[in-house]
């Protein structure tokens, strides 16, 4: 089920999912100019000017209940001829009869000159005018600044706004991104009565520095969308089914579509009339209900989750980014399958599905991959990199090196096994070696140079990293004027170390987490003051354990409760601070 139709409304689209109800004009390229000291800007207490040039010299008009969206690209004059707060952009001026001049609302969004630097910007005048300002990081001086603006009419679950976005291209023009620069919510607050009146703009307030005009480029011309309609315009109670065909413009609705509404599905009275009045009004409450849902979203990159996302279906994808970003804490999202699928409308996802987040532009996002621990002998040898040494040996036969490598090539080959930790050992034979560590301890505290270099090298072969690289900095020992962190690990937590690799053959990663895990036991756990981070031997050996135990090798004790009472209390703290887990 889609997240547009999650609740119980169940109504049948009976054509295309386009803007078949709409109407869209554009307005060819021009040039335009404005002489000095045009501008388009109310302050209290007096001032009010509204003189700038505007294209076409008669404005398209619509009635406001009809207004959709109006999209224009242009450029400004290169930097060096700029002066401040020449501007050029995209003008939504709203009108009724019997409002004096005067007292009219607009919007003007584009780019404005300020101190030296081009900005986005937008200002909304209500009855006095407010304004923002967006950076425009990646402009150069001495070239032409330009942008392409959207502003449309959009809804969610408080109700209906104009939102105005950034349209990203790529070198080839092409829209890559939209992002939202401004929310005004007034604009639409009163629709009845109200005209909207559409525009390329260019005005230039300051006559310091001359009369010289100022000329501006709309490249594209500008776009407006209306809809035909902004109310149903056929609506048939059909008694012998009990239901509504609607086709209609309706503003909640994403098309001009037939709709099947059954009266079954709408909370009436018994006795309660519907009709051609009270039916819109029954239509957009249920729409909005209609509209939620909730995805659960993962960010592999910083570990993050957020299990009940909502998305409302009236939500442009750059509004649900924008929000993944929020919800992440992360400056760039983008949405992919658990098959590793870009998602490019947010809206076709299901409801609850699990969907993965990247975080940056360069990454390469990876089908979902399930954790889990299993006993490994060689079994998947078939999906393993026919190039790499040692293949098609019996496992056993195998170096440290080879398995290593064994492993490491079935989770590239794999990639949605990556998360599970093969175990390369049975049990048994672990369990005697950890009977050794407390001989080790009593002696040998430190081990000698030669030992010590034989042990990492032999970590360094299963892991293919080297410990230095294994250890996070907290878990390391203190550096001293005359030894590395390294040099002062005791001889019996190294020994741990070596145990730790001996059956976790190329997963160094998964194998740190658990570690990470059995220190977070011994220094989170509310069982005393020793919160010194720093790895120790019996932090090894829980990580052992616990490996095993997860794998169903062992039953399953006290470590394995700890640890899944603080994962519980440490997401527990992350929610009380307000951040994803």
């Amino acid at each position: 089920m889609k997240l547009q139709s999650f609740l119980p409304l169940f109504f049948t689209l009976t054509a295309t999912a386009t803007m078949s109800g709409n109407t869209t004009t554009t307005i060819q390229p021009f040039n335009l100019s404005a002489p000095a000291g045009t501008d388009i800007w109310r302050k209290p207490p007096t001032h009010n000017a509204f003189n700038a040039s505007t294209y076409p010299s008669e404005l398209p008009t619509y009635g406001l209940e009809k207004f959709q969206r109006a999209q224009l690209t242009f450029a400004l004059p290169p930097s060096g001829q700029l002066r401040q707060y020449d501007q050029a952009g995209l003008l939504l001026h709203l009108t009724k009869p019997g409002v004096p001049a005067n007292e009219t609302k607009w919007v003007k969004t584009g780019i404005e000159f300020y101190y030296g630097k081009p900005y986005v910007a937008t200002v909304g005048c209500d009855t006095w005018a407010d304004w923002s300002l967006v950076p425009m990081p990646g402009f150069k001086n001495g070239t032409q600044p330009g942008a392409t603006i959207e502003a449309r009419r959009e809804r969610d679950a408080l109700g209906k706004s104009l939102w105005i976005y950034w349209v990203m291209r790529d070198e080839a023009g092409k829209e890559i991104e939209k992002l939202p620069i401004r929310e005004v919510t007034w604009f639409f607050a009163e629709e009845q009565g109200w005209d909207v009146s559409i525009a390329g703009y260019v005005c230039r307030p300051t006559t310091e520095g001359g009369e010289e005009m100022l000329e501006a480029e709309f490249k594209e011309g500008v776009e407006i969308e209306v809809m035909k309609s902004g109310r149903p315009a056929l609506l048939h109670y059909l008694p012998h089914h009990r239901h509504f065909l609607v086709t209609c413009n309706h503003s909640l609705l994403t098309s001009a579509r037939p709709v099947h509404l059954h009266l079954s599905t709408l909370p009436l009275h018994p006795t309660a009339p519907i009709n051609h009045v009270n039916f819109p009004l029954i239509l957009q409450r249920h729409l909005q209900l209609a509209a939620m849902g909730r995805v659960k979203l993962y960010c592999p990159t910083n570990k993050r989750a957020v299990d009940d996302f909502v998305i409302g279906a009236y939500q442009m994808p750059e509004q649900v980014l924008q929000g993944v970003r929020l919800a992440l804490n992360i400056k760039y999202a983008a949405l992919y399958t658990i098959e590793a699928k870009h998602v490019t409308d947010p809206h076709t996802l299901q409801e609850d599905e699990r969907v993965l987040v990247a975080a940056s532009k360069d990454e390469t996002m990876l089908p979902d991959a399930p954790g889990g621990y299993m006993l490994y002998d060689g079994e998947e040898s078939e999906d393993v990199n026919p190039d790499i040494e040692g293949y098609g040996q019996d496992w056993e036969d195998l170096s440290d090196r080879e398995k290593c490598l064994h492993i490491t090539s079935l989770t590239r080959q794999k990639p949605i096994a990556r998360n599970k930790l093969r175990i390369t050992r049975p049990y048994k034979s672990v369990q005697a070696d950890m009977t050794t560590l407390n001989d080790t301890a009593l002696t040998q505290p430190q081990p000698s140079a030669s030992a010590s270099s034989g042990m990492e090298s032999l970590i360094e072969a299963r892991w293919a990293i080297p410990l230095d690289t294994f250890l996070p900095a907290n878990m390391k020992p203190p550096t001293t004027k005359h030894t590395t962190s390294l040099k002062s690990l005791s001889a019996s937590t190294l020994a741990a170390l070596v145990l730790y690799s001996s059956f976790t053959h190329g997963q160094a990663r998964l194998a740190r987490e658990v570690l990470e895990e059995a220190v977070a036991l011994r220094t989170e756990e509310d069982q005393g003051d020793d919160k010194d981070p720093v790895v120790r031997t019996d932090d090894v050996v829980n990580a052992v354990r616990m490996v095993y135990e997860r794998a169903g090798v062992i039953p399953a004790k006290l470590t394995k409760g700890k640890s899944g009472r603080l994962r519980e209390r440490r997401k527990g703290k992350k929610r009380a601070a307000g951040v994803g887990t």
